[in-house]
C-alpha cells in the first residue's frame, strides 16, 4: 500500500467541465490539485485542459463532467452513486467520467455537526472539504480507465466505497493504489486509448457509492 514512484511517467490529460454546478474557482482548484496528488506517487502525471495548452506527449486523454443533479443510483439501500465511468469490452475506450456534485455535498453535509462545524461556519473550509471530495472521488474514476479495471478492490483508492470522513480529511492514506494495482498499472500496455466522446450521456456502472447519513 506505500506508493512507489515508477520510473516511467504516464501523462493523462483531463478535460474538466460543469454541468449546472456553479464550481467556485477554490473548489475546481482542489480537484485540481487532489486528483493530481492522488496519482503522482506512481508515476501518473496529471494535467489540466480546457483553454489551456496540451501537452506535446499524451497518453491518455480524459473528459469529465461535475454536475449538480444525482446520478442513477446503484442497487443497493442506503447507498448513493458518488461518481461513474463506463468502459468497452476493449477496456480502451471510453465515454467521460461523471462525477455528482449533489451526491458528495449531500454525503459531507450527513456528518455529525462536530465534524463539519468549520464548514457550516466557514465557507472557505468548505471549498476546501468540497475540492478535496470530489478531486478524490475523479481519481478513483480515472483509475478505473488507466487500470483498464471495471472493477473494484477490498482496499485502498479503487474500493467500491468511500465514507464522508475518508473523503474530506486531508489524510490520503485510505487513497493508496494496492500492490495488486501497482503492479497492474505498471503492467498496463502502451497502447494509448482514444479520446473520451465529450457528448454528455447516461452513466452506466462502474459506480464508486458512499454509504448515506446514519
Amino acid at each position: 500500500m506505500v506508493p512507489l514512484v515508477l520510473l516511467a511517467s504516464l501523462v493523462v490529460t483531463i478535460d474538466l467541465r460543469s454541468i449546472d454546478a456553479a464550481l467556485s474557482a477554490r473548489v475546481v482548484r482542489g480537484i485540481e490539485a487532489e486528483t493530481a496528488a492522488v496519482w503522482r506517487p506512481y508515476g501518473v502525471d496529471i494535467r489540466w485542459v480546457g483553454g489551456r495548452d496540451r501537452p506535446a506527449v499524451v497518453d491518455v486523454e480524459l473528459t469529465a463532467f461535475v454536475e449538480r443533479r444525482a446520478l442513477p443510483p446503484p442497487a443497493f439501500a442506503r447507498l448513493f452513486a458518488l461518481g461513474a465511468v463506463r468502459l468497452h469490452v476493449d477496456l480502451q475506450t471510453h465515454e467521460p467520467i461523471w462525477i455528482s456534485y449533489q451526491a458528495v455535498a449531500a454525503l459531507l453535509d450527513g456528518r455529525p455537526s462536530d465534524r463539519r462545524m468549520m464548514a457550516t461556519r466557514f465557507q472557505e473550509f468548505a471549498d476546501i472539504e468540497m475540492g478535496r471530495a470530489l478531486g478524490r472521488v475523479l481519481a478513483h474514476e480515472v483509475g478505473h480507465v488507466i487500470l483498464g479495471a471495471p472493477f473494484h478492490r477490498p482496499a485502498g483508492l479503487m474500493r467500491a466505497r468511500f465514507s464522508a470522513d475518508e473523503l474530506a480529511a486531508p489524510d490520503r492514506r485510505p487513497f493508496l493504489l494496492t500492490d495488486v494495482d501497482v503492479a497492474r498499472l505498471r503492467s498496463r500496455p502502451n497502447s494509448e486509448p482514444r479520446a473520451s466522446n465529450p457528448e454528455p450521456r447516461t452513466p452506466n456502472p462502474d459506480r464508486i457509492s458512499a454509504r448515506g447519513p446514519s
